[in-house]
């Protein structure tokens, strides 16, 4: 097509002209803000190499780096920096940013810096928490210049076997054992062995892993270079010519690639097996991450550091203590403080108040959603596309915490023990209709979000089942005989607009933004704190008939489903210790209010337990 008649009307030419020129005055402006904005030390420009200095054992002396509590006077005047967290990524930004001459303070609430490098000792033993082992330290990889840097190369490292892991599918007679050797065509040979009939799917594997390595630093790059750019050049199509990443194999997940390649489940495994370190299952992962790992790995295979992971943290601090900053520990950060729309520095919880750190610059490795959802101001938060992510973006597989997983199988047992009574008695005598009526609405205007909103497979299967459950219980008691016949309205005698007015009064009233799911799920949470008052007052009424006495079943339901919310309790205490900025006083209130209506009830019931007696309530 030709264009060169553009250059002939005079107000096109023009108008091409002028934006040349806007664009070229573009690139010189944005070329001399770089050059002004980078006149500090280049933080690699020689080697800062220095010999091994002796081990140091004395816990004392390692705990006075690693574990610097917080306090006001620790904190370095005229700080350049402010980073919230000490995981790697953070003590690495910080030790660059020392190399280069600006003075960090870095942030973090757990007693111990260093996140994955995290150790503990027990009976004179120090056992790792994160780190296994590690690859590219073999030999002077790009890693390995760059953790030199940053530790003056006081980390050593020691190899492991050639088969630095073992892959067991199966148990006793039926258990298959697979090694993974080190080197590249060394675990290519060793696999074509132990599946001698998947050669094709073995060379082809090796094949995408090769193929993925090729373009991982335009990759790299497209992280680095301002967002408008990234989305004119994606925008334009051209990435494709200069990256495979558009190709279909990257567009389908891990599983889908490798299933593609291979039918057989133990080979499928073996190629897959490593997962867990980025934490996403295969199923919901890009390929591209299940090859950097696999590459991570395969060359020179892997290593651990002498002296422990906690070696790492213990030789990066004192680099970043050199330029004047500090690694404090025992110190959660609240907010991220902004003034006149720009961030200026952090809030932190000292004692029973908070105080101000003030810096120029904030960065937060606190994690995508804790940052912006929970620390930046939500207006300035808002204004970020990484907001947008939050909403979509789904957090990976991590480890549910024991507490909540308590109290989730403490809840499920109330329910199963009261139809359990319900089926073997073939009747529903002591049990409230509005109780179970009040449960149903809570779990249903709660879990709307069941049908757009996926968390994960155990939070949708536990949502369904809630669901289904109380619904199911009410139709049983409502309609079907012969539960309904026996059911009792005498006793289940409990004004529901009591309740139920109170809890949509207070939901309109506080809750944590006005949105037509927000306000449904608070007055769930308010309702669910006091749906079973109605059950209590029909095990009084029934225990008044029966001499104070109690049906086993009934008591054991209602001591499960207030034990779950006790569990919960714990739970709430757990994560606000161990997370950052964790807050949520609607949740806390309520679930206190819920345990508390219990509390009479717990004591009567453990008493008669511990006593191996029917329980009893006094009348």
């Amino acid at each position: 097509m030709d264009v060169s008649w553009l250059f002939t009307v005079p107000v096109l030419k023009q108008a091409i002209m002028i934006a040349v020129i806007l664009v070229a005055l573009f690139l010189v402006v944005q070329v001399l803000r770089w050059s002004i904005q980078s006149k500090c030390p280049n933080p690699f420009d020689g080697d800062i190499r220095v010999p091994r200095k002796d081990y140091i054992h004395d816990q004392k002396k390692r705990d006075a780096v690693i574990k610097q509590g917080f306090s006001k006077d620790k904190i370095p005047d005229n700080l350049d920096a402010i980073i919230i967290g000490s995981g790697i990524g953070s003590l690495t930004t910080a030790a660059i940013m020392s190399r280069a001459g600006k003075r960090v303070l870095v942030l973090e609430q757990h007693d111990q810096a260093g996140g994955c490098c995290h150790t503990f000792i027990d009976k004179g033993y120090e056992f790792d928490v994160g780190i296994h082992y590690i690859g590219e330290m073999g030999h002077q990889t790009l890693n390995k210049t760059l953790l030199d840097q940053i530790c003056e190369g006081q980390v050593e490292w020691s190899p492991l076997d050639d088969d630095f892991d073992v892959i067991q599918i199966g148990y006793g007679s039926d258990g298959r054992t697979y090694p993974v050797a080190t080197g590249t065509e060394a675990w290519k040979s060793l696999l074509k062995k132990q599946f001698p009939e998947e050669e094709k799917a073995i060379n082809q594997y090796f094949g995408l892993l090769a193929a993925s390595s090729k373009t991982s630093t335009i990759h790299g790059a497209m992280k680095l270079i301002p967002l408008w750019i990234v989305k004119i050049v994606l925008a334009s199509g051209i990435m494709k010519y200069f990256t495979n990443i558009f190709r279909p194999e990257y567009t389908i997940s891990t599983l889908q690639l490798v299933e593609s390649l291979t039918s057989n489940k133990d080979l499928q495994a073996v190629l897959m097996y490593c997962w867990g370190d980025y934490g996403t299952p295969p199923s919901k992962s890009n390929f591209t991450m299940q090859a950097a790992l696999n590459r991570h790995f395969m060359k020179a295979g892997a290593h651990y550091p002498i002296g422990g992971a906690s070696e790492i943290a213990f030789n990066i601090i004192p680099v970043i203590e050199k330029a004047g900053g500090r690694v404090l520990v025992r110190v959660p950060v609240t907010e991220i403080v902004a003034k006149g729309g720009k961030v200026c520095g952090v809030k932190v919880s000292k004692g029973t108040g908070t105080m101000e750190i003030l810096a120029p610059m904030v960065i937060s490795s606190a994690g995508l959603y804790n940052t912006f959802q929970t620390l930046l101001p939500k207006e300035i938060a808002a204004k970020s596309y990484y907001t947008e992510i939050c909403k979509d973006l789904k957090p990976g597989v991590a480890a549910m915490n024991i507490f909540r997983l308590c109290g989730d199988m403490m809840h499920l047992m109330s329910i199963f023990i009261l139809i359990l009574k319900m089926y073997s008695l073939k009747n529903c005598k002591g049990v409230s209709l509005k109780t179970q009526f009040l449960y149903a609405l809570v779990f249903v205007t709660r879990y709307l979000d069941l049908f757009y909103n996926f968390m994960s497979l155990y939070n949708s299967v536990m949502k369904c089942i809630f669901i289904v459950t109380s619904i199911l219980i009410v139709y049983l008691m409502k309609f079907k005989s012969p539960y309904c016949d026996t059911y009792d309205k005498k006793y289940d005698n409990f004004f529901l607009p009591y309740i139920l007015v109170p809890c949509a009064i207070l939901a309109l009233l506080v809750n944590e933004y006005f949105s037509f799911t927000e306000i449904l799920w608070t007055f769930s949470i308010y309702l669910e704190a006091v749906a079973i008052v109605p059950q209590l007052l029909v095990v009084h009424q029934f225990a008044k008939e029966s001499g104070g006495f109690v049906e086993n079943l009934t008591s054991h339901y209602v001591f499960c489903l207030g034990g779950y919310r006790a569990m919960y309790l714990i739970n709430w205490v757990y994560r606000f210790f161990t997370e950052v900025g964790y807050r949520d006083w609607i949740v806390w209130v309520a679930g206190a209010v819920q345990t508390a209506i219990y509390c009479d009830f717990f004591y009567y019931y453990v008493v008669a337990q511990s006593a191996g007696k029917t329980m009893s309530l006094p009348i």
